[in-house]
């Protein structure tokens, strides 16, 4: 995906769905499943050979932080590693490979010199603006707390003023907004928890005679009426 396209989407959450659909494309099924943020932020099984790559983002973590999850897990299935990330791990907790996959999403999320020539006119001494960061944040599709730890990476800010700003931005407390009045219908949860790819497996395979109808409602973890609906859908 180039950085123009990227850039084309309006919220996080259509990116986040187009990245998931093109990793679905590549094979690899991603999951959005809810558990407590303090478990994990997302987790990739990618280590048997008979299986396809999973990926697991946490549906409880904020839109922003699933797309670095996203692709941070990715960074595992390339190398073939089966991993669960656990959240605010730093320092000595941290390998080789978790800084890889960090590099990895950063440089996919937001290239550095795209990045340098977006912010060539501002000051640095306003880069920690709060209204700087909510105008990039909302352009790139990232959280501020992911600018900020950019801006260190590059040098464009010292240590200091990062640690006093991303206080504003803890990481460990992103969440997703409140859901709105009124649920999305089961078809919609559905979708959104195994995915186009995994939902369009399970629709083939029922085609075939390769699993039953009960077989298909355990694996989506729907009722009947809503079967119909999903596999429109896929």
């Amino acid at each position: 995906m180039s950085w123009d396209r990227q850039l084309e989407f309006d919220n996080v959450r259509k990116l986040l769905n187009y990245l998931r659909d093109r990793l679905g494309d590549a094979g690899i099924l991603v999951f959005q499943l809810s558990f407590p943020i303090e478990d994990a932020r997302g987790f990739a099984l990618a280590d048997e050979d008979d299986t396809p790559p999973v990926v697991v983002l946490n549906s409880k973590d904020a839109p922003e932080a699933r797309l670095f999850t996203i692709m941070h897990e990715f960074g595992h299935v390339l190398l073939g590693e089966s991993v669960i990330d656990m959240p605010g791990e730093s320092g000595a907790s941290r390998n080789d490979i978790e800084e890889w996959c960090d590099g990895f999403a950063s440089a996919f999320l937001l290239p550095e010199e795209q990045f340098k020539n977006a912010l060539s006119g501002v000051a640095r001494d306003y880069l920690i603006d709060t209204a700087i960061l909510g105008k990039f944040s909302k352009k790139f599709n990232i959280s501020k707390a992911f600018l900020l730890r950019k801006m260190l990476d590059l040098e464009l800010i010292a240590k200091p003023d990062f640690r006093t700003t991303l206080s504003r931005y803890d990481p460990s407390k992103h969440r997703s907004a409140k859901p709105a009045k009124g649920a999305p219908p089961p078809d919609r949860r559905c979708m959104s928890r195994v995915g186009r790819r995994f939902a369009s497996l399970i629709a083939v395979n029922l085609e075939r005679d390769l699993i039953t109808y009960a077989g298909a409602l355990k694996y989506l973890s729907i009722k009947s009426k809503s079967l119909g609906k999903v596999l429109e859908r896929a």
